[in-house]
């Protein structure tokens, strides 16, 4: 075949690429046109399971009804990946939810196509999110069946019939790059609560004691920090929430606390499924005692169920509605079934963008020892493991009336290395873990359900623990201080895992007990993670934030962004525009240069260069792809500085072909030679006859200082 016969279309509109979606799904009996998702068969992930079931299956009816969330792969996860980095560090540059979407999220031509899709696969009600990064669908079996490539079967599981994908959920290869996973079709494994009441018998054996809520804030030294006023909760809850309303407000009087400000956001159909009223009790009476008594609001995120598609659409929207800074997760699954499902890929990103949103999430370690998924597996409880949250693990907590005395690692308490999710450079750099794998819990607090939380339940005082309890109360200590420090502080992780002797010592260190195979010692350790905090040795030790640094130097590059497409350019070869082949690195339009054979495009701008300024830096975000194979430069840009005539008087950079990637990358330049300057910022892309390259540049900016 000769290099010519590999041509790209630059021009191809949307329209053509929903139409090449809909033929792609037309062949659905051609498998060579599919590509598999991150979710994949429920018969392959669990075989025993599957071996179990074989002699009472059935193909679900093609009508039976199915509710499903696609979730859409980020952009530019590079730059993304480093600013979260930056935040895990210590650093404080949140975004907006709206910069985050336009920044990283799927684009809104990206989130058209999938819609079409699913509407020409006969789904309804197909519903986009606003950081496009689920699509919600009703369907029914048979629509799953013409768009995923799986069949759904279904079974009775511990007294409830569920269905089961038999199949990976598969999507036409046109769709490859734009959809991470498919959530709904399955209903057989739900996330546990990690609460645990206490047995009467055990309770008698204890050699220590539960405690009123109010004690917890005296035991953890918090005392002396003002209620998290400033601050909302949110709690990820489930079913109907109605008599957790009546009992918070009925812990708060008899605490002396005041009325609780509470908001209800259903996720979905609202269900009356009480099951989880000890949960809901738990995370909301003890954050509340442990942030003072007193919140901004207190927010439920309700979904139906505890099946990972509704929990995926309720941690998206505490995610997208931004309204809490912290946010409690008190419910897990081996990470080995997550993983298998897709929703690990999923949550990561919905994390992913909470941390950089400036939210903690809070996540219960588990309640089974160092062992949450089946034997001979050694996984660990998920969302636990996802590198973007706080995961709490439990304790023993020894005391005498109020005065804190030690702890102990709780044996229930969640605990080890992950088996699939790669640790961050922050955890790394810390230097304590004994593998390149996430280390769990990050910190713990009591759990232990006989030294637990005495919960006002049904309005009756019932002790109860579990990792449900070391969750919230760690989410309503930070909220306590980021309320004290005007929610300027940073990322937990940055203090937790710098590891000096100022840090080590505002921890309770725990140094006994065993979960099962992790074993507490001196300083950090998978049983317990750094102990439990000392909140006013913390508080004490974050200084409030130093005064804001002076605003960025305003661009002297005219719509650098491309926003009001070509103003303030000279683009004759019509490079600026919308493309949906080509998405922008923010907002919606960007520069495409290149991508036709045999072409020389040029594009610039006229800027003068103040004489005063003491520096001038060009950057901008470059992305590259290529039909070229191989190291060797066919296709060319030249980043240049010319003077108003046009002559070169600099070339500042040289991309080819070779330098193709994944995603944009940043690049900067120093312009200071040029104090004074009537210059031209030009970009000048060459494409020889065959195998086009392109080279798509998106905020250009030339800031002088």
């Amino acid at each position: 075949m000769s290099r010519n016969q590999g041509v790209l279309i630059k021009m191809r509109p949307l329209a053509f690429v929903i139409a090449a979606t809909f033929a792609v799904s037309a062949q659905a009996g051609t498998t060579s046109t599919w590509v598999p998702t991150a979710t994949k068969s429920y018969l392959n992930t669990h075989p025993a399971r599957a071996s179990a079931m074989a002699q009472q299956v059935m193909e679900l009816s093609a009508g039976a009804p199915v509710q499903i969330a696609v979730s859409l792969k980020l952009r530019n996860k590079g730059v993304l990946n480093a600013l979260s980095a930056s935040i895990g560090a210590g650093g404080k540059q949140y975004l907006t939810p709206t910069q985050f979407a336009a920044q990283f999220g799927p684009t809104q031509a990206q989130a058209n196509v999938v819609v079409s899709y699913l509407q020409a696969a006969g789904f309804r009600n197909v519903t986009v999110a606003p950081n496009r990064m689920l699509v919600t669908a009703d369907g029914n079996a048979a629509t799953v069946k013409t768009a995923f490539n799986t069949t759904l079967i279904s079974y009775a599981k511990n007294g409830r019939q569920v269905y089961v994908n038999a199949g990976d959920a598969m999507v036409p290869q046109v769709l490859a790059d734009v959809v991470l996973a498919v959530h709904g079709l399955q209903t057989a494994d739900l996330l546990l609560p990690l609460t645990q009441r206490v047995s009467s018998k055990l309770q008698m054996q204890a050699v220590v004691a539960g405690h009123n809520g109010t004690d917890f804030s005296t035991m953890y030294d918090a005392d002396s920090l003002p209620a998290a006023t400033n601050i909302s909760i949110a709690i990820i809850a489930q079913g109907d929430i109605s008599q957790s309303l009546i009992d918070l407000n009925a812990f708060a009087s008899q605490s002396g606390y005041p009325v609780v400000s509470t908001q209800e956001v259903d996720t979905g159909t609202k269900t009356s499924d009480t099951t989880g009223t000890d949960e809901w009790d738990l995370d909301s009476q003890s954050a509340l005692a442990a942030a003072g008594g007193s919140v901004k609001k207190m927010i439920f995120y309700v979904a139906p169920t505890l099946a990972d598609s509704d929990l995926a659409i309720a941690f998206n929207r505490a995610v997208t509605d931004n309204l809490a800074k912290t946010i409690i997760v008190a419910l897990g699954e081996c990470e080995s079934i997550a993983q298998a499902n897709g929703s690990m890929a999923t949550e990561d990103q919905i994390f992913q963008q909470a941390m950089v949103q400036g939210q903690v999430f809070s996540v219960g370690a588990g309640d089974v020892g160092s062992q949450e998924c089946p034997a001979p597996s050694t996984g660990q409880s998920y969302p636990a493991t996802s590198p973007y949250v706080i995961a709490v693990g439990g304790t023993t907590l020894n005391s005498t009336g109020t005065v804190y005395a030690s702890e102990t690692v709780w044996s229930g308490s969640g605990g080890g290395a992950s088996i699939i999710e790669p640790a961050q450079s922050w955890q790394v750099n810390a230097g304590v873990l004994t593998g390149s794998n996430r280390g769990v819990p990050d910190i713990s607090f009591d759990a232990d359900p006989n030294s637990g939380f005495m919960v006002m339940s049904s309005g009756v005082p019932t002790l109860i623990g579990g990792t449900s309890l070391s969750a919230p109360l760690f989410a309503g200590f930070w909220a306590r201080i980021q309320s004290a420090h005007g929610n300027a502080v940073a990322f937990p992780a940055s203090l937790f895992y710098s590891n000096n002797a100022a840090v080590l010592a505002v921890y309770h260190d725990v140094t006994s007990g065993s979960n099962g195979a992790a074993t507490a010692k001196a300083g950090w350790d998978y049983a317990s993670g750094w102990g439990s905090m000392d909140v006013a040795k913390v508080n004490a030790l974050i200084s409030t934030a130093p005064p804001p640094p002076p605003p960025p130097p305003t661009s002297i590059i005219v719509n650098g962004g491309f926003e009001s497409g070509s103003t303030g350019w000279n683009d004759a070869t019509g490079d600026i525009g919308i493309w949906s082949n080509e998405p922008a690195f923010a907002g919606s339009y960007d520069a495409w240069m290149g991508g036709i054979i045999n072409s020389n495009e040029n594009l610039y701008q006229k800027i003068t260069i103040p004489a005063a300024a003491k520096s001038a830096n060009l950057a901008f975000y470059l992305h590259i792809d290529t039909q070229e194979s191989g190291a060797k430069a066919y296709d060319m840009l030249y980043v240049q500085v010319r003077n108003t005539s046009g002559t070169l008087l600099q070339t500042l950079a040289t991309f080819s072909n070779a330098n193709a990637a994944s995603g944009y990358q940043l690049h900067s330049y120093d312009l200071s030679a040029y104090k004074g300057q009537a210059i031209e910022i030009y970009f000048n892309s060459t494409n020889d006859h065959e195998y086009p390259t392109s080279f798509v540049i998106d905020n250009v900016s030339v800031t002088a200082q």
